[in-house]
């Protein structure tokens, strides 16, 4: 399995900081998810998501972690900073 992040707009794959892949081969693999999220919290990527790949099974599996703004009935809430966030 491997842990990678997708912008949800254009559904390109993170492939360094500020670059962007559609090939699943070439994306940038991050140890866990929790790593991958820590890593778009603290690059202020808003419009993303975790993705898993089983390669071999060549199944993805796709993980939200953050809700868009016009989801919350109050108005947006900020992303909180890595710091802000508990340790689980």
């Amino acid at each position: 399995m491997k842990v990678l992040l997708q912008n949800k707009t254009t559904r390109l794959f993170l492939q360094e900081p500020g670059s962007w892949t559609s090939k699943l081969d070439e994306a940038f693999i991050f140890i866990n998810s929790g790593e991958a999220i820590d890593f778009a919290f603290q690059h202020e990527l808003s419009n993303v998501h975790v993705v898993l790949w089983f390669r071999e099974q060549n199944h993805t599996l796709t993980i939200p972690f953050q809700r868009d703004p016009q989801e919350e009935p109050g108005g947006a809430i900020p992303n909180p900073k890595s710091n802000d966030r508990e340790r689980l």
